[in-house]
């Protein structure tokens, strides 16, 4: 909402706050790391983002690429995920050679969460140790 936007801005531009039904004004001192999935750009032009607020936040933008634009990372991050499951008590597998080459042929519409749901359900629903390309192309599917 513009308000809360308004309220932020405010945060950051003079150091200071009101709490909800509050009067006195109180000092901070703080930094921001803010992320979004939106064009902002796109909804200032629609009147739904303040132009100030983008660019006070806007100071050193970072672009995190996209999964299926890093697919070299699939592998590294099927390993720390069935690591991640290990320590919840989860089985450690293997994904054969030709399942990475089709997860890194994959879209990966939801991104990270989406690999890391995936080998959750690997690791909790396949008793092999190796995952073959055949299970991976049936879970992608679904």
């Amino acid at each position: 909402p513009m308000e809360a936007q308004t309220r932020l801005l405010r945060v950051l531009q003079q150091g200071e706050y009101t709490t909800v039904g509050g009067r006195t004004p109180i000092k901070t001192d703080v930094r921001i790391v803010a992320a979004t999935n939106k064009d902002l750009r796109a909804l200032i032009n629609q009147g739904l983002f303040r132009e100030d607020l983008f660019y006070r936040l806007n100071v050193v933008p970072l672009r995190l690429p996209a999964l299926r634009e890093r697919s070299e990372d699939i592998p590294d991050l099927v390993r720390h995920f069935f690591k991640q499951g290990a320590s919840e008590g989860l089985q450690t597998k293997r994904i054969s050679s030709g399942g990475i080459e089709l997860m890194k042929r994959y879209p990966w519409p939801g991104n990270v969460r989406e690999l890391e749901n995936l080998v959750r359900r690997l690791a909790a629903l396949y008793s092999q140790d190796e995952i073959s390309a055949e299970i991976i192309e049936a879970e992608l599917k679904t």
